[in-house]
């Protein structure tokens, strides 16, 4: 049994971890080579900033700071520090930042598998 512990002050964020066209910084901290179940990690978003996207695995968000809204299927959900949001697979969304967010994911499979398996990334 194994017991590994994360400061999000210590998560260092850089241009590799940026999405695409986008102020989206995705950083996995519980990989692969830790669990071969499920992923976990931090999510920066700058201000104004969204992004769509279909989630091929279930995914629970908490928001660490900022105000940050998932907008499906006509619905929105505007939460803040301390909330957390829970997303089924199979949905699709638009991630936006109100503010500047900070979030921690964690999602079941791993969300970059099973994206790949999907032919999303």
């Amino acid at each position: 049994m194994t017991v590994y512990s994360y400061r999000s002050n210590e998560v260092q964020f850089n241009e590799s971890d940026k999405l695409a066209m986008t102020e989206v910084y995705l950083k996995d901290v519980v990989d692969s080579s830790v669990s071969e179940s499920m992923s976990a990690g931090l999510a920066k978003y700058s201000k104004g900033v969204s992004n769509s996207w279909t989630l091929d695995y279930d995914e629970f968000i908490v928001v660490i700071s900022g105000v940050f809204t998932i907008h499906s299927e006509g619905k929105s959900s505007t939460l803040r520090a301390g909330d957390f949001f829970f997303i089924t697979r199979g949905t699709s969304v638009t991630y936006q930042a109100d503010e500047a967010s900070l979030l921690m994911y964690v999602t079941y499979p791993p969300w970059r598998e099973a994206a790949r398996e999907a032919g999303r990334l």
